[in-house]
């Protein structure tokens, strides 16, 4: 384009030039005579000194029109390629700032002393930042996952204005990532109650997986209940962060468990109330249905009827059938060969509905632990919704589960 434009303006020149030249010349004729009747005749090379200084001046423009390469005529060419090298350079000194910016910041985690470098590596160890490692999880590390969602409970108390923390419940020793599990259900189950009351999508409560759990099992269950708390925080629009707990090591199952324990009660209020005789049936229904995968398994068949019951029962009366149950379990897994569990120091001086769901969750730990020995992967239905059973009808209940373990553990003793 800029090409075409230059010739275009050199032939316009050029046609300028021939008309005129004889103008030129003419007048130069007429100057000259009327020079000549007021002063001597002029030299005869003037006249073509004249000319030919118009013509050096005529190509000394087109010349210079083609030669002169001022800025504003370069190309678009040169210009992208001086706006890249400004970039460039603009670029290097962004990147040397920043490097400046990441020796300033080196300078100053150096002279923080080994203690900020302690806890960097904590924070590495915490496994809590998506980056996880099977071979480096310990019990030490669920329980501090445990520790952050007592946190997440706290702020949610805090947001919803609920009264005083419940008292501190008594160390319980024994607990294996069995019995972990089962107590971090019912952690989500009584999680997702409060979802619905709020009139949220609620987090669908699992199983205790058929397998040998392991740190990994306990760790991801715990971070599912976190983020079900969080995305409760959402719902309130709750922005406080929690302060992450301390790595502390040491920790065994029993005191994951003591957490998990404390977190239920926590979250209590939450729901709306405590455990009630009602929960407690639901939980004695599921023993039952995982028992009857055990007795299908072992090839008998158990009773459906609870016995009648003629007066009213405490929940006193319910804990002790419950401890009954606990130890026929026991008596189950030793007659299956298996490694039986202790069964646990349940308190019964004072008993709550809260002791009586806790002793539930030790029936279903251990009958899981039964269906992973006989390699049981079936699951057991949950579709039951009582409504409105009473401490009796637990109690009921209870005589059931322990009729049955009897003709559980007759089964098992033949098969062994």
């Amino acid at each position: 384009m800029m090409l075409q434009l230059r010739l275009s303006l050199t032939l316009l020149v050029l046609l300028l030039c021939a008309h005129s030249i004889p103008a030129t010349a003419q007048a130069q004729s007429a100057a000259s005579e009327a020079a000549n009747d007021r002063t001597a005749e002029a030299a005869p090379g003037d006249t073509q000194e004249e000319e030919k200084g118009l013509w050096d001046g005529i190509l000394s423009s087109i010349v210079d029109f083609f030669v002169d390469e001022s800025p504003e005529t370069e190309s678009d060419e040169d210009q992208d390629v001086q706006s890249r090298e400004g970039t460039s350079i603009a670029d290097r000194q962004d990147a040397q700032s920043r490097a400046a910016t990441e020796d300033a910041q080196k300078s100053a985690l150096a002279v923080s002393g080994a203690g900020a470098a302690s806890n960097q590596l904590h924070r590495r160890r915490n496994l809590r930042q998506g980056q996880r490692d099977d071979d480096d999880m310990t019990a030490s590390h669920v329980y501090q996952a445990t520790a952050d969602l007592i946190s997440e409970i706290e702020i949610l108390r805090n947001a919803m204005e609920v009264g005083d923390s419940p008292d501190k419940i008594a160390f319980r020793k024994h607990q294996t990532p069995t019995h972990v599990y089962a107590k971090s259900l019912e952690v989500m189950q009584k999680t997702a109650r409060v979802q619905k009351r709020l009139g949220m999508i609620s987090v669908e409560v699992g199983q205790i997986p058929v397998k040998s759990l392991t740190q990994i099992d306990l760790f991801d269950v715990v971070k599912t209940i976190i983020e079900e708390l969080r995305r409760i925080k959402r719902q309130l629009i709750v922005n406080d962060d929690i302060a992450l707990a301390p790595f502390v090591g040491g920790k065994t199952p029993s005191h994951i468990y003591e957490n998990l324990l404390h977190a239920s009660l926590l979250l209590d209020e939450l729901v709306g109330r405590p455990a009630t005789a009602n929960d407690v049936y639901v939980q004695v229904l599921r023993v039952h249905d995982e028992m009857n995968l055990v007795a299908s398994e072992l090839g008998v068949s158990l009773d459906v009827e609870p016995p009648t019951v003629e007066h009213a029962k405490q929940s006193m009366a319910v804990a002790q059938q419950l401890v009954r149950a606990a130890y026929k379990l026991v008596d189950v897994q030793i007659r299956l060969g298996m490694d039986a569990s202790s069964v646990p120091d349940f308190t019964l001086e004072s008993v709550s509905s809260s002791d009586i769901l806790d002793a539930t969750n030790f029936l279903l730990a251990e009958i899981a632990r039964i269906k992973a020995h006989l390699n049981i992967q079936l699951a057991a239905r949950d579709s039951h919704d009582p409504r409105n059973m009473t401490t009796t009808d637990v109690f009921a209940r209870v005589l059931l589960v322990i009729k049955n373990l009897d003709i559980i553990g007759e089964a098992a003793e033949r098969a062994g």
